[in-house]
């Protein structure tokens, strides 16, 4: 169901919890995420016009859609990646386009030679919980995790190394996870499609477990690069082992400052929401 929301002058459209159909495409806490920080910059608009998020099939002034089927791939004759989409056409259409990922984000800005669609771009971090909680290493009981079984890449590791895995989407069984251990396992889907899981780190670093991820393209101009222990596909047990081995340390390393980066983040997401909605309305 499409709900329509006053704020001040602005009249925002968006799917309400009952809209199923759409939430198999888009996930659930991310779009109410982006729904909570949209309307607080439509409070600072002091402008008649209308908005909707996601395709309500509403007409407004200001139309916003999601990149959500969008990953990097590599091209095995130059070594070089790009971005691979498969619903560039049905998203273009949009006055706003968010995408999930950093590293897709910094994909298209270097790949797509299309001036009119990245001007539309906007990249939207993850931060879906309202208070992060760092928390005290002695709160973590158990020691890795890693999450969305299912995979052959993620399987293999867990079953050969006996690795606990989670395969819930829910949103506070999530968190109590993120709480519970001391490391969280990150690896890609396949071996040629790289697209880091933003949905799955900002999360995860909002509750304070510390990330060994499988390595990708971009990663080092992603925000929360430095808060994250890089490593190759068949180096990931060696390097938990490592880490463990020395785990008060390592993680002191990996989340210092951690509270700046994701208030500036935070910050930028109202910053970045606010200038495409001015540039579009003037």
């Amino acid at each position: 169901m499409v709900v329509e929301k006053k704020i001040n002058d602005c009249t925002l459209y968006y799917f309400d919890e009952s809209s199923e159909y759409y939430f198999t495409m888009m996930p659930f806490h991310y779009y109410f995420f982006i729904k909570k920080r949209l309307e607080r910059v439509l409070e600072r608009i002091p402008k008649k016009f209308s908005i909707s998020l996601g395709d309500t099939g509403v007409k407004t002034d200001i139309k916003i859609g999601f990149q959500v089927e969008h990953q990097i791939y590599e091209d095995k004759t130059t070594g070089s990646y790009y971005p691979f989409f498969n619903n560039y056409e049905p998203i273009y259409n949009n006055d706003i386009i968010i995408e999930a990922s950093s590293t897709n984000f910094e994909s298209c800005k270097l790949h797509v030679n299309d001036d009119i669609f990245l001007k539309k771009l906007i990249y939207i971090p993850s931060l879906i919980y309202d208070f992060p909680k760092l928390g005290t290493n002695s709160e973590r009981i158990k020691d890795v995790v890693s999450c969305h079984h299912g995979n052959e890449r993620r399987d293999i590791i867990n079953k050969k190394y006996n690795i606990d895995s989670v395969g819930t989407y829910d949103f506070e069984q999530i968190r109590k996870i993120y709480q519970n251990y001391k490391i969280l396992i990150n690896v890609h889907q396949t071996h040629n499609l790289s697209s880091m899981e933003d949905l799955r780190i900002w999360p995860a670093l909002m509750n304070g477990i510390l990330i060994v991820s499988e390595v990708g393209p971009l990663v080092e101009k992603t925000s929360y690069y430095n808060h994250i222990i890089w490593t190759k596909y068949d180096s990931i047990i060696d390097t938990v082992t490592n880490v463990l081995s020395d785990y008060d340390r390592i993680k002191q390393k990996h989340h210092e400052n951690l509270s700046q980066t994701l208030q500036k983040v935070s910050d930028e997401i109202d910053l970045d929401f606010y200038n495409k909605i001015k540039e579009i309305l003037s």
